[in-house]
């Protein structure tokens, strides 16, 4: 009598076993996923909300020259500005144009100042596009250009035409870029500006000449007429 209770048990425990093993075999690839998720989002970069500290090389610097102690000062105050309030872009162009004044009339440590430079705009392009800014793109474009990084010129011009498509200039600005340090092929500066025109909203009266003018300088001459054609009729509506 008593060894039926012990058979049941027994049998009871090695189905709960089966069945868990089951579980185990099947729903496990299931449970993987998630953590592997878990860890997936875990590393997903977030934007800090405030601009990382001024670097110890940048702080106390004492100047002899009036036009560089003057900009420092400006650059130190815009960016006591961006601590005040870190939620308003202009402390961020102030701040960077003020570094990279100090930047380009400076003959030592030029670098220290223009990497500032970079971190102030790399960080406000972020922080602002949902408000869709470009500026802070397109100035860190001619930062990278300065100190020849073109590749990185070229993605910050790109950054900016995702946030504001309809401005010209920085097709412009791009197809220079191509053009006269990137040694692009023409195809690719065509294809360039002909993006800029198939855009919902943009500006003919900007990309037409500038269109019209490297068409003419790599001989394509027939089709730089009918552009010049079509700006020239752009004006006079």
């Amino acid at each position: 009598m008593n060894k039926k209770p012990s058979l049941i048990l027994y049998v009871v425990l090695l189905v709960i076993l089966i069945v868990a093993s089951a579980v185990l075999y099947w729903k496990w690839p299931i449970f993987a996923d998630f953590f592997v998720n878990q860890q997936n989002n875990s590393n997903i970069e977030v934007q800090p909300r405030y601009l990382s500290e001024l670097p110890q090389e940048l702080k106390n610097i004492k100047f002899t020259d009036k036009y560089q102690k003057e900009d420092y000062e400006n650059a130190i105050k815009a960016e006591e500005d961006i601590r005040k309030n870190p939620d308003d872009y202009y402390n961020y162009n102030s701040a960077g144009f003020w570094w990279k004044g100090l930047g380009d009339i400076t003959t030592v440590n030029k670098k220290l100042y223009f990497n500032r430079v970079i971190e102030i705009y790399s960080f406000a392009g972020k922080k602002f596009e949902d408000k869709k800014i470009y500026q802070p793109y397109q100035n860190l474009s001619n930062i990278y250009i300065i100190l020849k990084e073109y590749d990185n010129a070229e993605k910050a011009l790109k950054d900016a035409i995702i946030l504001a498509p309809e401005v010209g200039d920085l097709y412009i600005r791009l197809a220079d870029l191509y053009q006269n340090l990137m040694n692009a092929p023409s195809q690719k500066i065509i294809d360039l500006y002909e993006s800029a025109l198939h855009q919902e909203s943009y500006q003919p009266d900007v990309i037409y000449p500038a269109y019209a003018r490297y068409l003419c300088g790599i001989s394509k001459d027939k089709e730089a007429t009918e552009k010049t054609k079509l700006s020239c009729d752009i004006f006079k509506d």
